[in-house]
């Protein structure tokens, strides 16, 4: 068992009528092999640019991560890379990571 990450993935198959949390859920299993027993809300609502797209996101805590299989779509080349929450935050902090959904998240 995995401890608990930050995993930050956009809500666009929320728009389809499925449950935020299951999209994330699909969408983070797809694309890390990562299994969640439970979602964490962290930020509801991400807006991703001041008034030049309505685009948004949503930041959740996946909980008690087990390790599944990965399922990638074929145009996709994918590398899964975990740290502990204390390591992220560290670098976020130092600069290291600066994409603005890790960084909200963390």
């Amino acid at each position: 068992m995995l401890p608990g990450l930050p995993l930050a993935v956009r809500g666009h198959l929320a728009a389809q009528g499925t449950a935020l949390p299951t999209c994330v859920g699909q969408e983070i299993e797809e694309g890390t092999g990562l299994v969640a027993a439970y979602w964490e809300p962290l930020l509801q609502t991400v807006y991703l640019s001041n008034f030049v797209t309505d685009e948004w996101a949503a930041v959740f805590l996946a909980c008690g991560l087990t390790e599944g299989g990965m399922t990638p779509e074929a145009s996709e080349a994918l590398w899964v890379i975990t740290t502990p929450l204390k390591d992220t935050v560290a670098a976020v902090l130092d600069g290291r990571i600066t994409d603005s959904l890790t960084v909200a998240g963390s």
